[in-house]
């Protein structure tokens, strides 16, 4: 099977001058344009018309080059941006979460009723450890009778 690029339609200068007017009239297919492009990468494009024309697809070439190099950078700053942007408010919200942890606040709820008062929280926490500390002895034998009770039952 042969390649396209290998079938060459062979042109004489006439017909590839004409085929030059055709391109800056806009009357070429992509076909006929990489041909011409082709040719005017060749030695056997010599003269001035041929010259005008491979300083007019090069600079086509890079300005279509640029464009998308720009477009391309373009949404990529875009992603950046947005990504920096996140970043920050997930950042700002960490550090306001961790500053407002840590911020000293006592609350007690007595019977349902919120404290924050200091010196309320604090005599109710006493309190409360005073009330764990209390030993009572016969605590262990009651759920020990409760348990050998409930066995002897069965």
């Amino acid at each position: 099977m042969k390649n396209k690029k290998n079938i060459k339609q062979i042109r004489t200068l006439q017909e590839w001058e004409e085929l030059v007017e055709r391109y800056f009239d806009a009357l070429t297919t992509d076909a006929e344009e990489q041909e011409l492009r082709d040719f005017l990468c060749s030695p056997e494009a010599i003269g001035d018309v041929f010259d005008e024309t491979r300083a007019v697809m090069g600079f086509l070439k890079v300005g279509q080059t640029l464009h998308t190099k720009t477009q391309n950078h373009r949404s990529v700053n875009y992603w950046k941006v947005a990504a920096i942007f996140f970043g920050m408010i997930l950042g700002g919200t960490t550090l306001w979460n961790t500053w407002y942890k840590m911020q000293n606040v006592c609350e007690a709820y007595v019977y349902g009723t919120k404290y924050t008062e200091v010196a309320m929280v604090m005599s109710q926490m006493h309190h409360s450890l005073d009330k764990m500390n209390e030993v009572k002895e016969d605590i262990v034998e009651a759920q020990l009778s409760d348990f050998f009770q409930m066995m002897e039952e069965e």
